[in-house]
């Protein structure tokens, strides 16, 4: 079940190289001032496309158009 991100909150996402949404893989409990050294195995709930991608920090906004 994808996350409902909520506004302010920082995030683990990574963007599907197929339909580029924002994919959000976990909340980031550093709030984004951790370093991210891994790769995530992920089906974008959007379009099902599956891929191994590298994550990043996010900071959800009211304006973001996201998943």
């Amino acid at each position: 079940m994808p996350l409902e991100p909520q506004p302010g909150t920082w995030y683990i996402v990574v963007t599907c190289q197929k339909c580029g949404s924002t994919v959000f893989v976990f909340r980031d409990l550093t709030d984004g001032k951790g370093s991210i050294n891994a790769t995530y195995s992920v089906t974008c709930p959007r379009c099902q496309q599956k891929g191994d991608y590298d994550g990043r920090h996010y900071q959800h906004s009211h304006k973001s158009s996201a998943l």
